[in-house]
Order: C-alpha cells, then sequence, then structure tokens
C-alpha cells in the first residue's frame, strides 16, 4: 500500500514537472501544440470516470499568447480536477474546437452535480476557473442542479494570432 502510494506521488510529480516545462518553453507556444498536449492529458490520465473527447483534427498553425496557454491549460485541468474531486460522474464529454478567432470548450459530466445557488466553499477551483476565463476575457456557462451534472461552457478569444512561417 505504501509502495503504491509513492509511485502515485512520484507520477504525479513527473507529470507536474512535465508540464512546467512545456508550459515555459516558447516552441510549445502554438495552438497544434496546445491541442495536442491537452489530447495527450485525457489519453494519459487516469480518470475515475468514462472520458468521451473531440478535438480538431486539422488547426490553422497559429502562436499563442504564452499567457493565453497557460491559462487555457490550468482552465482545462482545474475543470477535469473539479470532476474528480467532487462530481462522482461516471461519464464526462469533452468537446473542444476552434471557431474563427474562438477557443470553445465544452464539458459534461453526468455526476451529482450541485445548486448554483449554494456553492459549497470546499476550494478554489471553480473561483480559480473564473478568474482566469475573466483573465483572458473570455466567458465560462456553468449549469447544474442536483443529481443532473454538471455542463461547463468556456468561450476564450484567441490573442496574438499571428501565423507561423515555415
Amino acid at each position: 500500500e505504501k509502495l503504491k502510494r509513492i509511485h502515485k506521488v512520484a507520477k504525479v510529480s513527473t507529470q507536474s514537472i512535465r508540464d512546467i516545462v512545456w508550459l515555459t518553453n516558447p516552441a510549445s507556444d502554438s495552438l497544434s501544440n496546445l491541442i495536442f498536449k491537452m489530447k495527450e492529458v485525457a489519453e494519459n490520465t487516469n480518470w475515475n470516470f468514462k472520458l468521451n473527447y473531440s478535438f480538431p483534427q486539422k488547426v490553422v498553425e497559429v502562436n499563442l499568447n504564452p499567457e493565453l496557454k497557460r491559462n487555457i491549460f490550468f482552465i482545462y485541468k482545474e475543470t477535469l480536477n473539479n470532476i474528480v474531486k467532487h462530481s462522482d460522474a461516471e461519464n464526462v464529454e469533452l468537446k473542444f474546437e476552434i471557431k474563427e478567432n474562438l477557443i470553445l470548450m465544452y464539458i459534461k459530466d453526468d455526476g451529482k452535480g450541485f445548486n448554483p445557488n449554494h456553492i459549497p466553499k470546499k476550494g478554489m477551483g471553480l473561483e480559480n476557473i473564473n478568474s482566469r476565463v475573466n483573465f483572458l476575457k473570455g466567458t465560462l456557462s456553468v449549469e447544474s442542479s442536483d443529481g443532473e451534472g454538471v455542463s461547463y461552457l468556456i468561450r476564450i478569444p484567441i490573442t496574438k494570432k499571428e501565423k507561423i512561417e515555415n
């Protein structure tokens, strides 16, 4: 049991270090690299639910503002971590799209949900997500009710759009 916990901590620490290296590497500041990293997280994390996801197959190559890349990645991970910690969901649907100059992230779980008028103050997850979305001048829509799961719709404008020259 102790070895399992040590292994889990080591695995999480290693992934966190990889994330930090990726986040600080200017060579990874493209939209396609962000999508690749998000897909990697979706595929390589042992979720306590079934994750169905879709990401765009082809995107216009765009250099992203590093703050945009970092915040979108953290919004993504925080939303999934909230589901792990609080939802008791069996199924999660994740859809990531690019429409014109907008990044759209739709995440829905079939967990226990919550009353939006009485959000428990256990953690800072939803508050952090909202703060990051506001910082990026985006919008966050959260729909939920007790026993009905949660739906997140996140819209973020793509800033500092520049074509990458090959």
